[in-house]
């Protein structure tokens, strides 16, 4: 068994310094030979600040290959094509893998009866208004911050669909089209990683985002519109700030939710979200 840890990332080489750490921790403790294993970073980076970081750290079984600049989707697939493993295991950048990462994977996989391992990702118990965390402590999600997934089966799938563009539903889609195809996925609680808090993303930049929600239900025949988007989008930030302590931050909240909404549709009605995802 090979293993290829393909670790995307796109100008966060503090963060990404910080991940790789702790994953050389879990390949250390997992006893796993250096003939056993590769990582690829998928640098997705507007300069060369990332590969020069890299190059002078001098990391053992490390690569780093040019990312297409088209987003998560598509720079994960380039580290996916170079892969010499028999199995990949997808990581984020911002994520920090637990010391027993490796060794969950390994002994999941080497049991057998499975084509996907679907890791835990968890994060601070009160994450303050104006943080975010995605957390997966049950499975169900296939978050592309923490899976292992067979390098055929990924093949088979032709991996993620590049038409995502923005960080949003890439690996819900993946996760669909498994099921779809009946592929055997396992959830491993003890294969985690820890995801710090982040600042919430700026509301027009999360409004660019929100084409992938359209994207994505049209593609598997759920015929929504953009005011179910609208819906959704009020239904989540008015549920996030309702359960948090009053403070300033929940009027910020509350600003930063119009302006999205506001961005969101204008968007819509500027671009057309039913036309941004054509194939050529």
């Amino acid at each position: 068994m090979f293993l290829s840890i393909i670790i995307p990332t796109r100008n966060r080489h503090n963060l990404l310094n910080k991940c790789l750490e702790s994953l050389f921790l879990s390949l250390k403790i997992s006893n796993i030979s250096k003939h056993e294993y590769e990582i690829i970073i998928a640098d997705d980076s507007s300069s060369y600040e990332t590969e020069e970081f890299i190059l002078n750290k001098n990391y053992e079984n490390l690569r780093i290959v040019k990312g297409k600049q088209r987003g998560p989707a598509a720079n994960r697939n380039i580290g996916a094509s170079l892969a010499n493993g028999d199995w990949l295991i997808f990581l984020d950048d911002d994520c920090l893998p637990d010391s027993g990462l490796i060794s969950e994977y390994m002994h999941m996989i080497q049991e057998g009866n499975v084509d996907v391992v679907e890791g835990c990702i968890y994060s601070d118990t009160n994450i303050p208004l104006l943080f975010t965390a995605p957390q997966n402590k049950s499975g169900g999600y296939l978050w592309s911050c923490n899976f292992a997934i067979k390098v055929e089966v990924f093949n088979f799938l032709d991996g993620f669909d590049e038409l995502f563009i923005y960080p949003n539903l890439e690996d819900n889609d993946l996760y669909r089209r498994i099921l779809n195809n009946n592929f055997r996925v396992k959830f491993n609680y003890k294969a985690s990683v820890y995801h710090p808090p982040r600042p919430i993303i700026k509301p027009f930049i999360q409004a660019k985002y929100h084409s992938s929600w359209i994207y994505f239900h049209r593609k598997h025949g759920s015929n929504k519109s953009i005011f179910d988007l609208l819906y959704v989008i009020l239904l989540n930030r008015t549920r996030e700030i309702w359960v948090k302590p009053k403070s300033v931050a929940s009027f910020v909240a509350f600003y930063f939710m119009v302006l999205e909404l506001f961005f969101t549709f204008k968007n819509y009605r500027n671009e057309n979200f039913e036309n941004l995802f054509v194939k050529s």
